[in-house]
């Protein structure tokens, strides 16, 4: 199997948006070293780079055997990227089972870590860049330039980009079954900064996808960065299941043994509350943040989803 053909099954199996005919180029962006915007180009110019515009998830499990590159979005990495994670006018959130073997690359965003491994660099370039389209090419470059007179010197150009998000929330579990995420995020760039908000329900496949408060959750959230985004200030508001501990298991693992084997090694509860964060990121791309969160737990028993094997077993307690 080729590359090329690796890369769009790839592409095809994650829902991610791409479109061939656009051809991507790197202009001038400001305090991001040469030698990154050689990589940028490279990298995007690629046939073993999947591409996409707009708010992304790689899936617990999934494995992208090239680069990632991802504009004008937020891209979670919960699975693997065998390449770079690229991220220009984005943010990279990474899950605690990613793994991303190349490094990371943030030009115009912000990274969120709550775990995960990478093995080679991470750069994070803060200053705000914009994605310009035109006759089916894309160029990327600092905010503010001149483009052939049409643009004055310092002014930035307010946009916003909504998408629908259907996603999985979670790994196949006994007291869900399978969580899927569903609802709307927009995000827009203003004159002073960036805005967005994301609020999306929780439809849990246990009892078939009944319609009952225990098959129901949400997860939303909306935030601001002025200036140069360095600052963030975001709220969260949440009604989602989470696992105790991971037992040395990764989500991938725990989801096929449980959807396959009628096997769940997990013990979960529920997470209902939320939370504000303000943060700040300093050049190099460290990143502090003060968090207040209020949250109410509950016990969670098992349930009866549906399973490949084993259907006339019971689910440990």
């Amino acid at each position: 199997m080729t590359a090329s053909l690796v890369v769009s099954l790839a592409a095809a199996a994650l829902g991610l948006q791409v479109r061939a005919q656009d051809s991507v180029v790197v202009g001038e962006l400001r305090n991001v070293p040469q030698q990154v915007v050689e990589l940028l180009r490279r990298e995007l110019a690629s046939s073993q780079t999947v591409r996409s515009r707009g708010a992304t998830r790689l899936e617990p499990g999934a494995e992208i055997a090239g680069t990632l590159a991802v504009l004008e979005g937020r891209v979670e990495v919960a699975g693997r990227v065998r390449g770079w994670v690229i991220a220009l006018a984005a943010d990279v959130a990474l899950d605690s089972g990613a793994r991303v073997d190349s490094g990371i690359v943030v030009v115009g965003g912000r990274l969120e870590r709550s775990g995960g491994s990478v093995v080679g660099d991470i750069r994070v370039y803060s200053d705000p860049i914009e994605v310009v389209s035109r006759d089916g090419l894309l160029t990327v470059r600092a905010a503010g330039l001149e483009e052939e007179g049409l643009l004055r010197r310092g002014e930035r150009r307010e946009r916003s980009l909504a998408r629908l998000r259907v996603v999985s929330a979670r790994t196949y579990n006994r007291v869900e079954g399978l969580p899927v995420l569903l609802g709307p995020s927009w995000e827009r760039e203003l004159s002073w900064g960036r805005t967005w908000v994301e609020a999306l329900g929780v439809w849990r496949s246990a009892d078939g996808f009944e319609w009952s408060s225990r098959n129901l959750g949400h997860s939303a959230r909306l935030g601001l960065a002025p200036g140069s985004r360095r600052v963030s200030l975001e709220a969260r508001f949440y009604d989602v299941v989470s696992a105790v501990e991971s037992w040395q298991l990764g989500d991938a693992e725990a989801g096929l043994a449980a959807f396959f084997l009628r096997r769940d090694y997990r013990d979960y509860f529920d997470r209902h509350g939320a939370a504000l964060e303000a943060a700040v990121t300093l050049r190099g791309g460290t990143r502090l943040s003060l968090s207040y969160g209020h949250e109410h737990w509950a016990q969670l028993d098992a349930r009866n989803p549906f399973t490949l094997l084993r259907r006339g077993q019971s689910w440990r307690p």
